[in-house]
């Protein structure tokens, strides 16, 4: 492309250059957390495809739009993980397992604790200790600090450095 508003002329993913290695796998799970997701849409489909898809908002595994407006997690799963059909888009990862999470729009504590019950495969695991700095981005409770722990392990040592604990 010849770039744009906040584009770089010719940047790329290149993501032909990467299916010469692989096209990705149903072994590899990629999340999605987004506003709603069509899982009867045809780039979403495929054996294994769909691992265990979590509605956040409404609490059930139904991550399916109710409103006419939320259609933003369809299209960045399109982009992620759409299969090679013939038709229509080819995700960045065409082989790889999807798993949609609805969320409730904002992340609360509870928010974080559901979406770490997800990746925790449904063993709720504890919060790492509190964060050891008095920056606001992370104080004891803060949400970022939590997501991190979560889903990183990572624990907050100072207000410009992480860590993996």
């Amino acid at each position: 492309h010849q770039g744009g508003r906040g584009l770089a002329t010719n940047s790329h993913i290149s993501a032909e250059k990467a299916w010469y290695i692989t096209r990705g796998s149903r072994a590899v799970v990629i999340a999605v957390s987004d506003d709603a997701f069509d899982l009867s849409h045809p780039d979403l489909q495929g054996m294994g495809k769909l691992v265990a898809p979590r509605d956040l908002k409404h609490r059930d595994g139904l991550p399916i739009p109710s409103q006419e407006y939320e259609n933003h997690g369809t299209a960045v799963a399109g982009l992620a993980v759409a299969e090679e059909t013939g038709s229509g888009v080819v995700g960045v990862a065409p082989g790889c397992s999807f798993m949609p999470i609805q969320t409730t729009g904002y992340l609360d504590d509870e928010s974080i604790e559901q979406l770490q019950l997800v990746a925790s495969g449904g063993v709720l695991s504890p919060i790492l200790p509190t964060a050891q700095c008095d920056q606001p981005s992370c104080h004891p409770g803060a949400w970022w600090q939590r997501l991190c722990g979560a889903f990183f392990g990572w624990q907050c040592e100072s207000s410009l450095e992480w860590s993996s604990t």
